[in-house]
């Protein structure tokens, strides 16, 4: 009884200390994956501040601008009564490019836009770009509310002579870069307000339309 007892003994400790090597490889192995994960942590918030520097710098307001983000930009959206209006009355002969016009295009009409609303000139109030059609020419016309009504430009008379090679996107605010496809470096432009990007079809044609410091730009 004296031996088994012994022999018991000696197999209990054996047991504890084999828990005693699981227990602290465990209390290793947690402290190792702790480290690895505050190094996860370190990298990543390095590369965080590393990218935050290299971005341009983002620019104080001008008076005057950057109100262009308040009003909802949108495509091939209907102008509104008054615009057509007033359209109606001061351009004379123009007739509005509509979805009609692109039913032939080989590509998808989700992909094409002949009518923009965006705040172009900062002012608060919401301003349209169209593709106009008059005389077999296509026009780029731009509506802008003002206080007292509205008042248009016509930024390309002759933009194109079918509508369905021409494509209008808005150039949100803010940086982009407007280096030519076969650039070797890129041209940084900050955009105050949304901007009008102008694409034709087949080509490499990409002209953008902005309103800075009371006029209109293109480039």
């Amino acid at each position: 009884m004296g031996r088994d007892a012994h022999a018991t003994s000696a197999r209990d400790r054996a047991f504890d200390l084999r828990a005693a090597d699981a227990d602290a490889m465990s209390v290793i192995t947690a402290r190792d994956e702790m480290r690895s994960r505050f190094a996860f942590f370190r990298i990543t918030a390095c590369l965080a501040a590393l990218t935050l520097a290299s971005a341009p710098a983002f620019p104080a307001e001008k008076p005057g601008c950057g109100c262009g983000t308040k009003i909802a930009t949108r495509e091939n959206i209907k102008p509104p009564k008054a615009v057509r209006t007033y359209l109606a009355a001061n351009l004379t002969g123009y007739e509005a490019v509509s979805e009609a016009d692109y039913e032939e295009v080989w590509l998808d009409n989700q992909d094409l836009h002949w009518t923009l609303q965006a705040d172009f000139d900062g002012n608060g109030k919401a301003d349209y770009a169209l593709l106009m059609k008059k005389d077999g020419e296509v026009a780029l016309v731009v509506v802008r509310r003002m206080n007292d009504g509205y008042t248009h430009d016509i930024l390309e008379p002759d933009l194109c002579d079918i509508p369905v090679v021409a494509t209008l996107r808005i150039q949100p605010k803010g940086h982009t870069n407007i280096a030519a496809p076969d650039a070797t470096a890129a041209e940084m432009k900050y955009f105050w307000n949304p901007a009008i990007r102008i694409g034709i079809l087949e080509t490499d044609i990409d002209l953008r339309w902005y309103w800075e410091e009371g006029k209109w730009h293109a480039i």
